[in-house]
């Protein structure tokens, strides 16, 4: 039996879908501390070896200041609230940041792209016309619409025996 609150855990879902495949480079989130957490939580399960290797950055410039040629991302699982995402306004501009930084690199975002003020919105619609111009791999859903995902499908997001996914902001729901 899975307990209820991993059954909507993004991170449990993929790691149950791709299992020793999927290795997470990253955790990006600005509550470094809670990151820190949850990541020994996950070291401490069946998912380990997904997460053995792991480190938490404080924010996607820190990440990328320090990567390895390795910890290229091939596929960003994005989670953070829409109230920090979706625009093109700095510091609410991460799916911008990673097109630019990372470009051809898959994405998943959590529905809702954006929320707001009319201008959110218009940013939402420029940065799906900037996804799809750069043919970026994206895919924006509920996050529990993964268990439902076949691994071929995740294949075509440029999944591999070494994927690397980066989460921009860690929920432990």
């Amino acid at each position: 039996m899975i307990p209820h609150d991993l059954q909507f855990s993004p991170c449990f879902l993929v790691s149950s879908k791709l299992g020793p495949r999927l290795k997470v480079v990253a955790l990006i989130d600005p509550a470094t501390e809670r990151a820190k957490d949850v990541l020994k939580k996950k070291c401490d399960s069946f998912v380990r070896s997904a997460y053995e290797n792991t480190r938490v950055f404080k924010n996607l410039d820190e990440f990328i200041k320090n990567m390895t040629p390795k910890e290229k991302p091939r596929a960003f699982l994005i989670g953070s609230p829409p109230m920090f995402r979706g625009t093109l306004k700095p510091g609410r501009d991460i799916e911008m940041q990673i097109l630019k930084n990372f470009p051809g690199t898959a994405m998943f975002l959590e529905k809702p792209i954006t929320t707001g003020p009319l201008e959110d919105l218009q940013d939402g619609y420029k940065i799906a016309k900037a996804l799809e111009d750069a043919m970026t791999i994206t895919s924006v859903g509920y996050v529990p619409c993964i268990r439902f995902l076949q691994i071929d499908v995740m294949l075509t997001l440029k999944c591999s025996p070494d994927t690397c996914f980066v989460i921009s902001r860690l929920f432990n729901r």
